[in-house]
């Protein structure tokens, strides 16, 4: 139980939440605008200030209004091959959150599910994972490329989906993340949602926005009450 909601399963964020992100993720932003301004898309449409994510979703938006939907796919290829690269950059330095191993573990001890989702190629998240000694602990894993970059999270079918691969109704899901992309994939899917001071966001950001947080993943497991108590 998870503040009186019944909990089936936890669903993992990586970046940020079970690991200490290597991922430049202000350059590679940078280099994604640049290539994107010279692939004929205007300076107007993408801001420096947002994500990467929502940039992208703007650049789709843009195609789409401006007639030019079927260079999508040719877009979203260059986008994905220029964020693994920048992902790969300097995976081998990658180090887990402390307890993050011991505490997807416990949850599965307790007769949880668990779940990765991540916004992170499955070809750097796997490496990731095992350079931090994560890899083989999760019941289910899930990756940006797996659905396309519209279908990846923070869009709600990404944990809809994961929530189908567990078994479990995503409702009696708790997703644990580092970001609101995080908070707003749980939501939109109607799952629970905790967040973690170990990545991009503070306190004062998730009081912001109104979600429950902790110091980091490894505080997850007390705040599930086996059912029955």
């Amino acid at each position: 139980m998870y503040f009186g909601r019944p909990i089936g399963a936890v669903v993992l964020d990586l970046d940020g939440t079970l690991i200490h992100s290597t991922v430049d993720f202000s350059l590679m932003k940078v280099q994604l605008i640049d290539e994107l301004k010279i692939r004929g898309v205007p300076t107007d449409v993408m801001d420096p200030s947002i994500t990467v994510t929502e940039n992208v979703d703007r650049v789709h938006s843009y195609l789409v209004s401006s007639g030019r939907s079927q260079e999508w796919e040719v877009v979203e290829a260059l986008v994905s091959g220029m964020m693994e690269r920048a992902e790969m950059e300097r995976v081998h330095l990658t180090l887990p959150v402390e307890g993050a191993r011991e505490t997807a573990l416990e949850l599965r001890r307790m007769g949880l599910r668990v779940g990765l989702l991540t916004r992170g190629s499955r070809r750097y998240a796997t490496a990731a994972m095992a350079y931090a000694g994560l890899d083989g602990i999760m019941d289910e894993l899930m990756f940006r490329d797996d659905h396309g970059e519209r279908e990846a999270k923070p869009n709600p079918l990404a944990l809809r989906r994961m929530a189908g691969l567990l078994e479990v109704p995503v409702e009696e899901c708790l997703m644990v993340g580092d970001h609101s992309i995080d908070s707003s994939c749980a939501h939109g899917a109607g799952a629970a949602f905790l967040g973690v001071l170990t990545g991009s966001f503070s306190q004062e950001d998730w009081r912001r926005i109104g979600c429950r947080y902790t110091d980091s993943v490894a505080d997850v497991p007390r705040f599930l009450v086996p059912q029955g108590r």
